[in-house]
């Protein structure tokens, strides 16, 4: 079982891999192409459940009640403009609540990074990201109280002052991620959603 970007996937469940004939003259080098294929595709396929893991599935056959949706509250949030464009194609987007059958309302959305282990010489050694989004949907023009739905996602770190430049690059990977992961949790509600 490896790691990456805070996800898990086993090499194990990626599937058979078919190894090459070494050349008969060549039996060493043989070995080391033999290797480097079957790492590679295992690498390949293990990346790519990773990220369907952590959110960067791709939308599949969702199917929604509704053909047209506003987004408002706090539209140009990052969450908010990545479900825009995911949603781009599938149903209408509307410049107003009056032309939409359902209005998805931003509440929040914002990112934290807090210290989750220190060392001895009270030096940190692991940091939790958290992706917080929270929004109200609610068929338009309704007079009713919509209740808010919270969305949280963490991601685990190791962390080192002295690789503080890569941290920070691989931090901002994981916040994209998390966005992602995010998006696709509003995907699958709004699926589910039956304007009355």
């Amino acid at each position: 079982t490896e790691k990456s970007g805070g996800c898990t996937w086993q090499a194990g469940q990626c599937g058979a891999v078919m190894k090459p004939t070494p050349p008969k003259n060549a039996i060493s080098s043989g070995n080391i192409t033999r290797r480097r294929l079957l790492l590679g595709a295992v690498g390949a396929a293990g990346a790519s459940m990773a990220l369907a893991g952590c959110g960067f599935a791709l939308r599949g056959n969702l199917k929604y009640a509704f053909k047209s949706i506003h987004i408002a509250g706090s539209s140009q949030s990052p969450v908010a403009v990545l479900l825009a464009r995911l949603l781009d194609g599938q149903v209408q987007l509307t410049e107003s609540a009056a032309g939409a059958e359902v209005v998805l309302t931003v509440l929040t959305d914002r990112t934290e990074r807090i210290a989750s282990a220190l060392s001895a010489s009270a030096q940190v050694r692991e940091v939790e990201l958290r992706q917080f989004f929270e929004f109200t949907l609610q068929a338009a023009g309704s007079m009713a109280q919509a209740q808010a739905v919270p969305i949280s996602i963490s991601r685990f770190v190791s962390y080192n002052e002295s690789q503080a430049t890569a941290k920070e690059a691989e931090f901002e990977l994981l916040y994209r991620d998390m966005r992602h992961d995010a998006a696709q949790q509003v995907l699958r509600r709004l699926s589910t959603y039956q304007p009355a």
